[in-house]
């Protein structure tokens, strides 16, 4: 699977996450909180571009097919809170407006529980169908194995994560 710019985009900016943990900046508890705030963030809007990719039928650097009177329209700017502090989220539209998100809907205004499954999808080394199930239990909605598939393909390639199965450091190299 070819990555496009915004995905390769997004990749670059959660290794320079992790790398800053690594160099020192998460000496202190509250920058790695600051830190993992961020990675959520571009995980979160990560599984939103998944979610939309699937509900369109096509990704955002593809062609619109013809039979479809639907594609994405922008995006819109939604706050939450974590366990790490408010999140401003980037979350896209479709142009019908009939896009609803899984991953942290739209009315929803915290996600202190799933942040943690999201970062846990890279760390913990489940399969794409023990996570999907996890969310399906936990969380009351689906996520395709495909999906959990794609977004680890587009984030594991040469990444270092945090792990959150325990303090350890996790490296990944050309995973994909």
């Amino acid at each position: 699977m070819k990555m496009t710019k915004e995905e390769k985009v997004k990749n670059e900016q959660l290794k320079a996450m992790a790398r800053s943990i690594l160099q020192g900046r998460g000496k202190d508890l509250a920058a790695v909180h600051d830190v993992m705030r961020d990675m959520k963030k571009v995980l979160i809007e990560m599984l939103y571009d998944e979610e939309i990719k699937e509900y369109l039928g096509f990704s955002k650097s593809s062609v619109r097919p013809e039979d479809s009177d639907n594609y994405r329209n922008g995006s819109y700017e939604k706050t939450v809170k974590t366990s790490n502090g408010e999140l401003k989220l980037n979350v896209p539209r479709d142009r019908n407006g009939e896009f609803e998100p899984k991953i942290v809907k739209k009315y929803q205004g915290d996600i202190f529980g799933i942040e943690d499954k999201i970062i846990s999808l890279y760390g913990c080394g489940m399969s794409t169908r023990d996570i999907s199930d996890n969310i399906q239990e936990l969380y009351g909605f689906d996520v395709s194995a495909e999906t959990i598939s794609n977004i680890t393909n587009r984030v594991i390639t040469d990444t270092v994560f945090v792990s959150t199965c325990g303090i350890s450091l996790i490296s990944f190299s050309n995973v994909a």
